[in-house]
């Protein structure tokens, strides 16, 4: 085989289209495919047989055995002579092999390779083999030539001591030079794969997964690839994998330096989240694994900044689109894999964020870190012209473009590094003009602002001169103020923040009315899905601290929150927020509330759904009494109702005896009266997952253990006066194949009970309008499964339509996860509703707290473990326990906020509805136009604006509207 290097080429088609080809050539070391079943290698047991998996072909099947502590410790599997004749490695790229590995964990495996007989010339390497998979391996020639002497003269694979018998299977080591020399000329896009081929392309391999080319979705061309993913039961392997290897690839071998971005587009179908995740490898031995979540029936594109990953670009391995331990099957439609180099867009995006740091530099008076930063702002401005001109060009070289991905690599560095730097420098220095005793910087934040403590750039906090508030009577409202760390400081200071009672005349609201909690931060950790940062984030509200230490760069956070009595006069209220730094008042804010006159109610507008999760005694105290434990689990039932929630239990599971379950009466009816409860969940029923056939006994059971909690129950709600808020929920999350059972199970329930709604988040897309669940009364899907056309049809056949979140969705679509923006809480329970109009919201947990034993005591930084769902921070967990019962969190209070927008328009509807008739045609034309979601807030409920000034436009048009509307 010719070993002179060639070179890359690029050639023009008709009609403009830019081709690319990159001739790979390898030399064969070893491969036992075509061997006879007699072949034998020198070393230890070996055979040919069939090759595992859907890799085809032979395979070399070696038995390592275990070291007892006599024999040979190193067992090995030996390339020598006549196997294998020395060769040089002059103009190769990479040493590549693929061994498979069917033991369900990893495998250490070593790889010696010598460069002459007396093995004096040595190079060896531990490597881990993935589980149940093909392993196709890559170690940069450069990385051992030298050792070797420039030459393999033989080769081993061996293990160390093995504690057991491991079988592994071997085919294919080579040689083989694919990276594109620096001159090759490349398109800023390559396509790496895109399935339009009859057969699978050579790079890809499918470990414990299925596959299909097919031509029934395509996001480019005529074709993609259906992969699909088995169940995990013992003898599967446990983490099924698409697997691509870089070193097999056609185009740009496993140098992909030159590119700034991995991207595929993904079609997902199913009905529930699909925990898809990508896995990449490099040479080195680097690891990275980013979540791409697949919501129900979502087409995505995923892009993996490559940047982020930290891996050497020049020798990327491989990456697997993989599932651990999958729960149920799965599919999914993937195409269009491509590397995309850094372009015009990133490079503005770039400019933009350039000359706003360059701006705030040019404020710093002439200071030695101004001279310092603007140096280095005017060398990357220099380096952003070059690299605008290599992006305007499809035509680039490899160096041009790697030159480039390093450009943007080191202004997203340098932005990370210096944007809060300057924030706080900035927000500092105008903080000791206007209160030149503040021993930090003074700033404030709205109520959708999660100010982090460190690291991250300060977003929407602003220079502190004043707080303006609008609100209704009996709402809440918030803001933070923000105590911000000089660079300079040489000692913790202490922070304090005070407001006076709020004033309109001689007019004073009670003192309770204005209150200010320490905003706390929580550590996150690696979450199950995308978070752009692990580490300190701020959520729960500390309502028993008003002071904190602020050390050098961190950024402190107060917050302020307003309750407007319901029996307040409308108008304008003042009151001042002190600021005190060490003890000593340092600065005065002026803080303005207009009431308006309208009153919101207690309670939420619609239904909700939700489950108080009792860890009283684990969290508080495992000795309390019985009495102490009757006060506390009131006083969080108090608590709940000042979120507008019940205190309400959706998996309150049916007994054998009903009386061995119990229904918070008083309590239910104290939330009743207070105009808090709208509706709660009388039990939970459903089937084991096993019973899968109508005529199985276990199905009369449930009807009948439903029916005899339901006589023993209903007297008693008829009694209390709470029968009619109640409902009964069932089969969570159950798939198709399970519903003629709870259809018969709701008939069953029907018959003697008609008047009793029933509920389900069972995966019927139709909501009963091409399905057998006509029983059913209210349907509740996932966000993403919320299809308003469906909806309205089911309606019109008498069913009701409400929607939840849980551990999904992920984003696009919006959650309240801890890492998540603040917004989205309060877009999810107001605007979105607004304009979807779901008529009740589930969620299935509120204080579901596994991993904490302790409250809250002290702050910012807590011990709380944000930890709920397995890694999931803040699912299930909308509050957090503090020293004397519940504390809210900045996602709780936005939650509330959403409600409380949402009732706004209802009172906008109201007001319209009754003045239809006396309004002029300009106020009714108004309102109606304020009651329009705008879609630059929410376009759909996977695209909306994160930012808060686009949500406080709405919410002040609807108030205008409504005091129009008199």
């Amino acid at each position: 085989m010719d070993k002179t290097r060639q070179l890359l080429t690029i050639f023009l088609l008709s009609f403009g289209l830019l081709a690319f080809a990159a001739p790979v050539e390898e030399q064969v070391l070893f491969t036992i495919q075509g061997k006879a079943s007699e072949f034998k290698l020198p070393g230890i047991v070996n055979e040919v047989v069939a090759a595992p998996g859907l890799h085809g072909g032979n395979a070399l099947k070696v038995t390592y055995p275990q070291f007892d502590g006599t024999g040979n410790k190193w067992p090995a599997i030996y390339f020598r002579e006549p196997i294998f004749t020395q060769v040089s490695l002059e103009g190769w790229d990479g040493f590549v092999f693929t061994v498979y590995n069917p033991l369900p964990e990893q495998v250490d495996l070593g790889i010696a390779i010598n460069g002459d007989a007396t093995r004096e010339k040595h190079f060896g390497k531990h490597i881990l083999l993935q589980p149940n998979a093909w392993n196709h391996f890559l170690l940069p020639v450069k990385e051992f030539a030298e050792k070797t002497g420039g030459q393999i003269y033989s080769f081993d694979f061996f293990m160390t001591t093995p504690v057991k018998e491991f079988i592994l299977y071997y085919d294919n080591v080579k040689l083989v030079k694919c990276n594109p020399p620096d001159e090759t000329v490349l398109p800023s896009v390559v396509t790496i794969a895109d399935f339009e081929a009859p057969t699978l392309p050579s790079q890809f391999e499918c470990n414990g997964v299925t596959y299909e080319l097919t031509s029934d979705w395509a996001k480019d061309g005529n074709q993609s690839i259906l992969v699909k993913y088995q169940k995990f039961s013992p003898g599967t392997p446990p983490w099924p994998a698409f697997q691509f290897y870089a070193s097999a690839d056609r185009k740009i071998g496993f140098d992909w330096s030159a590119f700034s971005r991995l991207s595929f587009s993904a079609n997902f179908t199913g009905s529930e989240v699909m925990p898809l995740k990508i896995y990449f490898a490099d040479a080195t031995g680097k690891r990275y694994t980013q979540d791409c979540m697949l919501n129900p029936g979502q087409e995505t594109t995923f892009s993996v900044n490559l940047n982020d990953t930290g891996l050497d670009l020049r020798h990327l391995q491989q990456f697997d689109l993989y599932l651990s331990r999958p729960d149920a099957d799965n599919e999914v439609y993937l195409d269009a894999f491509t590397l995309t180099a850094a372009g015009p867009k990133e490079l503005s995006d770039a400019e933009t964020v350039l000359d706003r740091l360059g701006a705030a530099i040019s404020q710093l008076s002439g200071s030695a870190i101004q001279t310092e930063l603007m140096t280095q702002y005017q060398q990357l401005k220099s380096e952003l012209s070059d690299a605008r001109r290599t992006a305007e060009s499809d035509q680039n070289k490899m160096a041009d473009l790697r030159q480039m991905a390093n450009f943007s690599m080191r202004l997203e560095d340098w932005f990370f590094q210096n944007s809060r730097k300057l924030d706080m420098l900035l927000l500092c220095a105008a903080t000791a003009q206007t209160f030149p005793t503040a021993p930090f910087g003074i700033a404030v934040a709205d109520s959708m602002t999660k100010v982090m403590i460190h690291d991250l750039p300060l977003t929407d906090v602003r220079l502190a001169t004043e707080v303006v508030l609008e609100m209704a009577r009996n709402e809440y409202e918030s803001f933070q103020v923000v105590a911000l760390g000089c660079s300079d400081a040489t000692a913790p200071a202490t922070a304090e923040v005070m407001v006076s009672p709020l004033r309109q005349g001689d007019y004073e609201l009670p003192a309770d009315a204005v209150s200010v909690s320490l905003v706390g931060h929580v550590n996150c950790k690696r979450p199950p899905y995308t978070a752009e940062y692990q580490g300190w984030y701020p959520d729960p509200l500390l309502d028993f601290q008003q002071t904190a230490p602020v050390s050098a760069n961190e950024a402190v956070a107060f917050w302020v929150r307003v309750k407007t009595p319901a029996d307040a006069p409308a108008g304008v209220y003042h009151a001042t927020v002190t600021v005190k730094g060490n003890g000593e008042a340092v600065a005065e804010l002026p803080l303005t509330v207009t009431v308006h006159d309208f009153t919101l109610p207690n309670g939420c507008p619609y239904d909700l759904a939700t489950s108080y999760r009792d860890y009283i005694k684990q969290v508080w105290d495992p000795k309390m009494s019985p009495e102490r434990y009757d006060v506390m689990r009131s006083k969080i039932a108090d608590q709940l109702a000042e979120y507008k929630l019940s205190f309400d239990q959706i998996y309150r599971r049916v007994p054998k005896n009903p009386k061995n379950f119990n229904i918070p009466i008083e309590i239910l009816k104290k939330q009743r009266d207070n105009g808090v409860l709208k509706s709660f969940c009388i039990l939970n029923f459903d089937t084991p997952k096993d019973c899968t056939e109508i005529d199985d006994p276990r199905v009369q059971e449930c009807i009948d253990d439903v029916l005899a909690s339901l006589d023993y129950w209903v007297p008693i709600l008829k009694e209390e006066g709470l029968y009619e808020y109640g409902h009964i929920y069932g089969y969570d999350e159950y798939t198709p194949n399970y519903f003629p059972i709870i259809e018969k199970i709701c008939q069953g329930i029907k018959a003697r009970y008609p008047k009793i709604p029933i509920s389900t988040t069972c995966y019927d897309a139709s909501f009963a309008t091409a399905s057998c669940l006509k029983s059913i009364d209210i349907f509740t899907p996932l966000t993403p499964r919320f299809e308003p056309g469906i909806v309205a049809k089911s309606r019109s056949e008498g069913h009701k339509v409400w929607w939840y979140i849980c551990i999904a969705p992920h984003h696009p679509f919006a959650n309240w996860f801890v890492e998540y923006p603040a917004i989205e809480a309060r877009l999810l329970m107001g605007a979105m509703t607004a304009k979807y109009r779901p008529e009740g919201f589930l969620y299935y947990a509120l204080t579901r707290w596994p991993e904490n034993h302790n409250p809250i005591t002290s702050g910012p930084y807590t011990d709380w473990n944000p930890a709920s769902y397995e890694t999931a921070n803040g699912d299930g967990s909308l509050f957090c326990a503090g020293p004397d019962g519940l504390l809210g969190t900045i996602r709780s209070e936005n939650f509330r906020d959403g409600i409380e927008d949402y009732c706004y328009v209802l009172e906008l509807e109201k007001r319209l509805a009754a003045q239809a008739a006396s309004a002029t045609p300009e106020t009714i034309a108004e309102a109606k136009a304020a009651l329009e979601v705008p879609a630059a807030l929410v376009t759909a409920l996977d695209q909306y604006s994160r930012n808060p000034a686009a949500l406080r436009a709405w919410r002040q048009r609807l108030l205008e509207a409504i005091d129009n509307l008199k």
